[in-house]
């Protein structure tokens, strides 16, 4: 189904893959057949009017081997706060020997008029130690900033990208990455000033090392 014109992203409504949408008052569910291991998922919205669809009624609940990724999700109220007529939501999770990756879509009981939608999904493999080494990491805990401090996690937890940020460079889009698709904001905004951002280096300085 493609978004009404009196929606508020018309303009970019014919773009991939935001040109079209499933939409369902009722549950529904995509299964892809991927080689076991993680793999990246993407799920882009285009919140708008769909012909008897209204923006503000979808509400919905996304699952996917075995996570709950979103739970009564309104596409459209991040849309408003983000101030961004397009998103998308992206999650790491391992796909079981079952090389079976189901994702459903459910809208949230109890409102006759919530429904589930989805303009597009990626998936895409991506090395098992990326972000973190199983075997190690299950055991010993992802080391965080104070080496006192561990994160520790199991292969049954998901992980959701919340910012991804090119630290010191120029904004990278999905063409431009290595191979696995993904957005990387510039870090001008995340400066809180420029004393912090650029600190002065004095060369005249000699250093003794011991």
């Amino acid at each position: 189904m493609t978004p009404s014109a009196n929606g508020s992203s018309s303009p970019i409504s014919g773009v991939v893959p935001y040109s079209t949408a499933r939409l369902s008052r009722f549950k529904f569910a995509y299964s892809f057949h991927v080689t076991a291991g993680p793999k990246y998922v993407r799920l882009h919205f285009l919140p708008s009017d769909y012909l008897d669809f209204r923006r503000a009624d979808s509400l919905f609940s996304v699952e996917a081997a075995g996570y709950i990724l979103l739970h009564n999700f309104s596409a459209s109220v991040l849309a408003d706060y983000t101030l961004s007529p397009t998103f998308y939501k992206e999650f790491c999770l391992t796909v079981g020997e079952d090389q079976i990756l189901n994702i459903t879509f459910a809208p949230t009981p109890g409102n006759s008029d919530a429904y589930a939608f989805v303009n597009g999904i990626e998936v895409v493999s991506m090395p098992e130690s990326l972000y973190y080494n199983i075997v190690v990491d299950l055991k010993e805990g992802i080391e965080l900033a104070d080496p006192e401090m561990r994160y520790n996690f199991s292969a049954t937890d998901a992980l959701e990208a919340v910012k991804r940020l090119n630290v010191g460079g120029q904004f990278v889009g999905p063409a431009d990455d290595t191979g696995m698709y993904r957005t990387w904001d510039a870090d001008d905004a995340y400066v809180t000033s420029l004393e912090v951002g650029v600190l002065p280096v004095n060369m005249t300085i000699r250093l003794n090392y011991s």
